[in-house]
């Protein structure tokens, strides 16, 4: 269990049973973006996601615009076995502990997005492209008609790590 997990669970939103609208962006601390495509990406990491604590405090949008921070995370034991995991480290099942938060406008996802963009664009185009590809994906994402649009120009993340 990570640190504050077990008290605030009591009563708590929990990202195991929360009504999500599907897929998920989370931002971290860091301004990193992970895309989350369903309930067992979501609670589904890898050992070093877990031991750094990288999701406290990560902050989540659904399609809708609704938001939640996550207060603590709880470690349930592993996840199922997957075979396209089989020389990777042993998966976490995890819960989370939320705090909701206020509806996010179509606008502020676009910042979010396009400031992990900044934070880490080589995670969206190579070096040499930083310049040009970066910055015609941000347009993309500017034009975004829907958070869903976002999505489809983003593509899938995994907790692998």
């Amino acid at each position: 269990m990570v640190e504050g997990a077990s008290s605030a669970r009591a009563g708590a939103r929990l990202s195991s049973t929360e009504e999500f609208a599907f897929p998920l962006f989370c931002f971290t601390h860091d301004s990193d973006i992970w895309t989350v495509r369903d309930r067992f990406e979501l609670t589904t990491c890898g050992p070093e996601t877990l031991e750094t604590n990288i999701q406290i405090g990560m902050a989540m949008v659904d399609l809708e615009g609704r938001t939640w921070k996550v207060i603590a995370v709880e470690h349930l034991g592993y996840a199922p076995f997957r075979w396209r995991k089989l020389f990777a480290p042993r998966m976490k099942h995890v819960d989370h502990v939320l705090e909701a938060g206020p509806v996010w406008s179509l606008a502020t996802v676009q910042d979010r997005v396009c400031a992990s963009m900044d934070a880490f664009p080589e995670y969206f185009c190579e070096p040499s492209e930083f310049e040009t590809v970066l910055v015609e994906r941000k347009a993309e994402i500017r034009a975004a008609k829907s958070i869903a649009d976002i999505h489809e120009l983003i593509g899938p993340d995994y907790f692998s790590y």
